[in-house]
Order: C-alpha cells, then sequence, then structure tokens
C-alpha cells in the first residue's frame, strides 16, 4: 500500500518535470523580458553570440514575443529540439522549433541550429537577406518602423479570394 501511495505520489510530479526544453524555453523567455545582453549570453552557445549581437544591436528584443509556449520536445544525440507554439489568434498559432544544447549542466539555445532546422541549409543567407531588407526599411522609414509594422510584416497571410 505504501508503494502504491509513493508511485501516485511521483506520477503528477514527473508529469509536470521541468525537462531540458521547458527550462531552456522559459531561460530565453526571461532573457527577452530583462533586455539584458548578458543574461541572455549566459542563455546561449558561444556560436550564437554575433547572430544575437548583431539583432540586440538593432534594438529589436523589444520586438519580440514573450506569449510563446511549450509543445513538445524530443532528444537528436545531445541535442533537445522544442517545438514552440505562438499564438496568432484565440484559433490558431504558429509552431516553430528551438534547439537547445546542454553545456556545464545548463540548457543553452543554439541559434545557429535552430536557424539551419527553421530555415534549412542556406540558413545564413536568409538571416543575411531578411538582415539586409531591415536596414534598408529602417534607413527608408526611420521612426515609423516600430515593432508593430516589423510583427505585421512577419506574419503570414492567408490568402483571401
Amino acid at each position: 500500500m505504501r508503494a502504491l501511495l509513493a508511485l501516485l505520489l511521483f506520477i503528477p510530479a514527473s508529469a509536470t518535470a521541468a525537462t531540458a526544453g521547458r527550462r531552456g524555453l522559459e531561460e530565453i523567455r526571461q532573457c527577452i523580458m530583462q533586455n539584458d545582453t548578458s543574461i541572455c549570453h549566459a542563455d546561449m552557445t558561444p556560436d550564437s553570440y554575433n547572430i544575437f549581437d548583431r539583432f540586440s544591436g538593432y534594438n529589436l528584443m523589444p520586438c519580440l514575443p514573450t506569449d510563446f509556449t511549450y509543445s513538445s520536445e524530443h532528444t537528436s544525440g545531445k541535442e533537445t529540439i522544442v517545438t514552440v507554439l505562438l499564438p496568432e489568434d484565440a484559433q490558431t498559432h504558429y509552431t516553430f522549433h528551438m534547439v537547445f544544447v546542454e553545456s556545464s549542466g545548463k540548457v543553452k539555445l543554439n541559434l545557429p541550429e535552430t536557424f539551419r532546422v527553421g530555415f534549412g541549409p542556406d540558413w545564413q543567407n536568409k538571416i543575411n537577406l531578411g538582415e539586409q531588407l531591415f536596414l534598408m526599411m529602417r534607413q527608408n522609414m526611420r521612426d515609423k518602423l516600430t515593432c508593430d509594422v516589423l510583427r505585421n510584416l512577419a506574419e503570414p497571410k492567408k490568402n483571401k479570394i
């Protein structure tokens, strides 16, 4: 009886245990909310710093969403690939993946691998093209290029017939 009671108490705790993916995702959420490069660097792999620093150098951290939620995760070798949901509206959401690795007992976001998973093997060219488009828009729009404008441009559009 005592063993059964211990097992019943253990099952709910293990079902909601903080997995590597959940921990990594929450750390990235805190990084975005704090808008602090040093906090973010602590949650990323060293090969992520250059990409992240370029992005944060454009003061785009406040444009990142924080209402994303964990959906699932799977491990592939040393990587944990987390499926993340970002709400579009009350009924639909966007799905994307984030890749984390464990380093010195801490889960860290690997941006290059995250972009490779999301954009394919040509991810660097796609990132560079996006950056060039942003710089052109910033030069032309100046202070009219707000987070709301960028979010609207980044949202997939549904074809209306």
